[in-house]
């Protein structure tokens, strides 16, 4: 299956540490199709990390954005966080981590592990 990426860029993956910008396909593809269904723009504040700056942060040493398969999302403002992380949770599939925080401004998504064999390219057209 193809699919046109048109809400992400590299960029916006790369550790606040090493400017490393690796992400995986099927997060990629999943933050895109997350995004159209929300109908609102999306912020990572946090994509790939190196170990260094994961140590910084207090990440698990265990964490998938270690390996490019999670992200940590900003909830919209015009959104309820239970609404934001409902939706999130429905288009998700086996296997995929959902954390959420505190204060209800952002929640943690990772995909398989699996996944991070398969690194976007920047392309805009995926193939899954």
């Amino acid at each position: 299956m193809k699919h046109n990426i048109a809400f992400f860029k590299r960029a916006e993956f790369k550790c606040k540490c090493c400017g490393r910008e690796d992400t995986a396909v099927a997060l990629v593809f999943w933050l895109d199709v997350f995004r159209r269904a929300l109908g609102l723009p999306l912020r990572i504040n946090s994509g790939f990390r190196c170990k260094q700056h994961n140590d910084y942060v207090g990440g698990s040493a265990q964490s998938r954005h270690l390996i490019a398969c999670a992200v940590d999302l900003a909830k919209p403002s015009v959104i309820e966080y239970q609404d934001f992380v409902s939706m999130a949770r429905r288009l998700s599939g086996a296997g995929w981590e959902i954390v959420t925080y505190p204060g209800d401004t952002y929640f943690h998504l990772g995909v398989p592990r699996v996944e991070a064999a398969r690194l976007w390219d920047g392309n805009m057209e995926v193939t899954l």
